[in-house]
């Protein structure tokens, strides 16, 4: 659930197939493979994100820059929306 690299799991996404061991007898079986496709994995950016609000929540003096930081990002993203939608 928590992504190895937060960039590739914006980008990427991890999940498992079943491939039949022989294609001409299914008998014998079939192996879990891993296979990546390229949607974004919600879920891994989602426990990221809450894993970080909370590490930065906890270090309330020690973050007041990083919290800063992030609220002029957001100003600054929310300023480029309003002007796309108008």
């Amino acid at each position: 659930m928590i992504p190895e690299n937060i960039i590739s799991a914006t980008f990427s996404q991890e999940y498992t197939v079943l491939e039949p061991i022989d294609v001409k007898n299914l008998t014998l079986g079939y192996n879990k493979v891993s296979k990546q496709s390229f949607r974004t994995n919600f879920l891994g950016l989602c426990a990221f994100s809450l894993i970080l609000g909370f590490a930065i929540q906890s270090l309330e003096p020690e973050a007041k820059t990083i919290k800063k930081t992030l609220k002029e990002i957001n100003d600054i993203i929310m300023k480029i929306i309003m002007a796309l939608m108008k």
